[in-house]
């Protein structure tokens, strides 16, 4: 519900309107009977003015209604995830750089009080950062929030690595087609129901008829 009111609020709803406006415009200009170059400069008139009070209010007022709302503040799970993101960011400005000044082809030493001046990350540079898995969080209990998110995060290295496999040829672009759309299917249940997107796929695929016979087989040859 939360979504829905900032999308009904905040939605983009000048495009569109603007160019249906300039479309009925253009054609009232031309030489026809059944619009008038009047009611072609009124549609943009109209249009064009709710836009500018769309943006003018709503556009203004979105920033309090999610603090209203409660949605301007992190998950403590998109927390962490952004914080080993800059951990990792960081890592990698700092092993660049730190090649670059050992590096002999580049000329004589740079300067690199100067340059810690203008990139303050390599100010760092002689201390390890701090990974943020291994700092203590008071708050780290997995409640519903938290769980969506670890979800969703999964749900998108999966679809992830779908576009891997379609890129280097292991599967065809049908089959990522029901792929995706299964993990599509995967995320809208995610605040409800638990994590499967099997049902999605079990309509697409079909197991040949032996398959169950050897399965039964299988189970009845087990050891009791």
């Amino acid at each position: 519900m939360k979504e829905a009111t900032i999308l009904v609020w905040s939605g983009l709803r000048g495009a569109v309107a603007l160019s249906l406006s300039l479309s009925v415009k253009r054609a009232s200009d031309a030489v026809q009977p059944y619009l008038k170059p009047v009611d072609g400069t009124m549609f943009v008139f109209f249009t064009g003015g709710i836009v500018f009070l769309t943006l003018i209010v709503n556009g203004s007022t979105t920033q309090f209604l999610l603090h209203l709302l409660g949605m301007d503040k992190l998950s403590a799970t998109k927390l962490r995830i952004l914080n080993y993101t800059k951990y990792e960011m960081l890592n990698k400005a700092l092993e660049a750089f730190g090649d670059l000044r050992d590096d002999e082809e580049l000329g004589p030493p740079a300067d690199w009080v100067t340059v810690k001046k203008y990139i303050t990350c390599l100010n760092d540079l002689d201390n390890e950062p701090v990974h943020p898995h291994d700092v203590s969080d008071k708050n780290d209990r997995i409640h519903n929030m938290n769980l969506r998110d670890i979800r969703v995060r999964l749900l998108n290295g999966v679809q992830a690595a779908y576009w891997g496999m379609l890129e280097e040829g292991r599967i065809t672009q049908a089959t990522t087609n029901i792929l995706m759309r299964s993990v599509d299917e995967a995320m809208d249940l995610v605040p409800g129901q638990p994590l499967c997107d099997w049902k999605g796929l079990r309509s697409n695929v079909h197991f040949p008829n032996y398959y169950r016979f050897l399965q039964m087989s299988s189970y009845y040859g087990q050891p009791g």
